[in-house]
């Protein structure tokens, strides 16, 4: 006789499901309601001139196209170095175009929900999906070392600029600036090592968490692979200073390229941590302090602001959408032992 209690089961499961979903929906909404509120806050404190703005606005097609190729450019830099670390620290092994791909899905849905829960949890089930044995935790590990290493050069950068901005120690900037980035990726090299161990004890702890017992592992990052993963680093951070440039260049928001150079780095420290949708009010902050200490009018920036806001969104949905094919498809297996992850680590 059926006594009921499996309907009984199946619905308190239903229930639990559309609760969760629930609690993630209002999670996401407070998230963008609280977004929304600070950057309008923030247009608040500074006070621009709407007039100016809509007047200053004006659409330059030359410079969307190049936006559009820089946000190009950042995207297949940042999954070459993914693909990368995941190559020496998983045992995934999955095609560049796949990795392209889900940088730009993830970028994209990053501007609707939350960039670190995008960055954590979206480009780990998204590998996954695309044929990933690897646990999902494990995952987690080589993009802990990204965000370490969009750490270290940001805020090196970020104490250069606030030395030398103000007086730089030769007479051409440019010139300046190259230099310490260039010398910023040459000592990254010998720091990658070190913060790989940083990411695999998080990825330890995580799983301690979960009373999961996981044995320690010896890190041992090849050289050849700490100058890749760190020219990878250096070049990205290029090509998101031409991609931003270009972005409020596109809208009439015209500043000299040294300017936006200057003041991205505080931009992309308070990018890590932005919990709302895009990074909307907390990135935003970023871009307009250093923007603003860098003597640049309201008008100018709040164009920036909006402007950068509308093309992350439509240059990320228009790369999704021309990767798709690249969604799922597997490597072909390196014959090389020297390839394997476990030789890479050792």
């Amino acid at each position: 006789m059926d006594d009921g209690r499996g309907d009984d089961a199946g619905s308190c499961v239903t229930e639990a499901s559309t609760a969760s979903r629930r609690r993630r929906i209002a999670l996401s909404t407070a998230r963008l309601v609280l977004g929304l509120a600070l950057l309008v806050g923030l247009f608040w404190l500074l006070g621009p001139d709407w007039g100016a703005v809509a007047g200053q606005l004006r659409i330059d097609p030359v410079w969307l196209g190049a936006s559009l190729v820089f946000t190009a450019a950042a995207t297949f830099l940042t999954a070459g170095r993914w693909q990368l670390l995941n190559e020496r620290m998983t045992e995934t092994r999955l095609s560049f175009g796949t990795y392209v791909h889900y940088i730009a899905l993830t970028r994209l849905l990053g501007q609707f929900s939350s960039m670190l829960l995008m960055d954590f949890i979206g480009r780990g089930v998204a590998l996954r999906a695309a044929g990933s044995s690897v646990r999902l935790a494990r995952l987690l590990t080589p993009v802990l070392l990204e965000r370490l290493l969009d750490l270290v050069l940001p805020a090196a950068l970020l104490g250069v600029v606030l030395v030398g901005h103000r007086a730089p120690p030769v007479e051409h900037p440019w010139l300046w600036l190259t230099a310490i980035v260039l010398a910023l990726g040459v000592l990254c090299v010998p720091t990658i090592e070190p913060m790989a161990r940083v990411a695999l004890k998080v990825y330890l702890a995580l799983r301690r968490l979960r009373h999961v017992g996981v044995e320690a592992e010896d890190v041992r990052v090849p050289y050849r692979t700490a100058v890749s993963v760190s020219a990878f680093g250096v070049a990205r951070l290029v090509a998101v200073w031409a991609q931003f440039w270009a972005m409020g260049m596109a809208a009439g928001a015209v500043m000299d390229p040294l300017v936006v150079a200057c003041a991205m780095p505080i931009a992309q420290l308070s990018a890590l941590l932005s919990i709302t949708p895009g990074g909307l009010g907390i990135q935003d902050a970023g871009w307009a302090g250093g923007l603003r200490w860098l003597d640049q009018d309201e008008s100018t920036i709040a164009l920036f602001l909006l402007a950068w806001h509308t093309l992350v969104i439509v240059n990320f949905a228009a790369l999704s959408l021309v990767t798709w094919p690249w969604a799922r498809t597997v490597a072909e297996p390196s014959c090389n032992p020297a390839e394997s992850p476990e030789t890479a680590m050792r």
